[in-house]
């Protein structure tokens, strides 16, 4: 696939998911209220980001599209490593959403990532892993539960 073909199927994406995110932000039964009482609301600046990123997706898909020239091919290079990181995060995502251990999540996927990506011995990897995940489950702790009284 080459980078024009990639730019324009990522800003048609983009475009897409903004959509969505724009009619879900606007047309919530949460929202309804402040919606129709004008002025400068919680939707503001959520539509202003979207209306600047719909705007740059377009800007992206003219000019690529204006100069018509193929360019070079669009290769990912550590393909294995980009899918371990998404697959982590989406892993991540559905632990802390069904089993609701955030902070425990947060340490699994800092360890994962670490001992997949550190390059050293396995000993040396495991051992840094261990407690740069500690170093910043107690972080996120410290700064959301304690310092910003969030339940996660």
């Amino acid at each position: 696939m080459s980078w024009k073909k990639c730019n324009n199927l990522i800003s048609i994406f983009l475009i897409f998911i903004v959509g969505i995110y724009v009619y879900d932000v606007n047309y919530s039964a949460s929202q309804a209220i402040i919606f129709n009482s004008g002025g400068v609301g919680p939707t503001y600046f959520p539509n202003v980001l979207a209306g600047i990123t719909i705007f740059l997706c377009l800007v992206v898909l003219i000019k690529d599209n204006v100069k018509s020239k193929e360019n070079s091919v669009f290769e990912i290079l550590n393909l294995k490593l980009v899918l371990l990181t998404v697959m982590s995060t989406v892993v991540f995502l559905l632990s802390w959403q069904f089993f609701g251990y955030f902070y425990f999540s947060v340490f699994a996927l800092v360890f994962t990532l670490l001992v997949f990506y550190r390059d050293s011995s396995f000993t040396n990897r495991m051992i840094v892993a261990f407690f740069t995940a500690i170093s910043v489950s107690v972080f996120v702790y410290l700064l959301f539960g304690k310092l910003l009284s969030l339940s996660l």
